[in-house]
């Protein structure tokens, strides 16, 4: 599980009502951090990525030496688990994540280039971040001017780049934010748009009385952990 901005890997253990539920449905859950701890959080212009690295490989100083969260999540962070707890194995594993890390977990689930993930959710992700301001300049921050080197963290670029092979995808997005939040940050109908051109099939719900908060995580969480475990007991 891949938290929000701002959060921690503690978060969804303490408020997203899910570990009895895990245990339920013989699962490991693995909530990893938003980013390095005790490190360089603030660049030149003061802007701070504490929290918020987007789980990116960072490329600018001062990141570069110790930000590089995707590369921690696909290798260093599985390695750790299959190693010191009884996996099925690395063909037996799913993604997901909230807000940022729902984004990061569809981007790294639905790239060509993707590990095999058995299938993949995202709770109110940033679909399109590549276009949406205030995660562009994050992106200017960690990965440099080069808009080119940030395809490969945006799903919906994901999506268009890819074959149409992808694991079972779940999005889930609240309708109750304020409706350019909606349209013009989190951007579902042009993901799902990408999606139908691409022929990726992709479960979308759009939930009526939510917003983005953790009262909609914790309200929907075991309804993705069942997703998961249908697809993981195929594995």
């Amino acid at each position: 599980f891949l938290s929000d901005e701002g959060c921690n890997d503690i978060d969804i253990l303490m408020q997203g009502n899910v570990l009895q539920h895990c245990s339920d449905c013989g699962l490991i859950l693995v909530s990893a951090d938003t980013c390095p701890r005790e490190a360089e959080t603030e660049g030149a212009e003061g802007v701070s990525v504490c929290g918020a690295s987007y789980y990116v490989n960072a490329t600018e100083k001062p990141w570069n030496t110790h930000c590089k969260m995707r590369d921690y999540l696909e290798a260093e962070l599985l390695d750790l688990v299959h190693d010191n707890f009884p996996t099925c194995g690395s063909e037996a594993v799913s993604i997901m994540g909230h807000g940022m890390g729902g984004t990061a977990a569809l981007s790294m689930a639905l790239r060509k280039d993707a590990l095999p993930f058995r299938s993949v959710s995202a709770l109110a992700p940033l679909l399109n971040p590549t276009e949406v301001e205030v995660t562009k300049k994050t992106f200017r921050q960690l990965l440099g001017q080069d808009e080119s080197s940030w395809r490969s963290y945006d799903p919906l670029a994901a999506v268009i780049d890819s074959s149409g092979l992808a694991p079972p995808t779940l999005v889930d997005v609240g309708s109750e934010e304020n409706s350019n939040y909606v349209q013009k940050m989190v951007k579902p109908f042009d993901f799902i748009s990408a999606c139908h051109q691409s022929r990726v099939p992709v479960d979308f719900r759009l939930r009526a009385g939510f917003d983005h908060s953790f009262f909609f995580v914790a309200s929907v969480m075991e309804e993705h952990i069942d997703f998961h475990s249908k697809h993981l007991d195929d594995a």
